[in-house]
């Protein structure tokens, strides 16, 4: 069961970090809305790269979350501030 957990920890962020590479391919092709979404999966995949390299490294990682919480909110409430603006009143 250790080495299930283990594999899992090990390749658990590959699909962030490709879909950050991805991302940052197509990022010139996307619409405005999009490119702020691309932010979003930016900041994932740097936090997730840096949390793997603290946690092999036996650092705490934990603080990154909270840097991951509160910036991840902010991008994604610009998101939908930019995809809702023709439906949200400004008053």
């Amino acid at each position: 069961m250790d080495e299930f957990v283990g594999l899992i920890n090990r390749f658990a962020s590959i699909p962030v970090l490709l879909s950050g590479i991805y991302a940052s391919w197509v990022y010139r092709k996307l619409g405005k809305e999009l490119k702020i979404f691309s932010y979003f999966i930016f900041l994932s995949g740097v936090i997730e790269l840096s949390s793997k390299i603290l946690w092999f490294q036996k650092i705490n990682n934990f603080p990154l979350l909270h840097l991951y919480v509160a910036a991840g909110f902010l991008i994604i409430s610009w998101f939908y501030s930019s995809i809702l603006k023709d439906y949200i009143n400004k008053k």
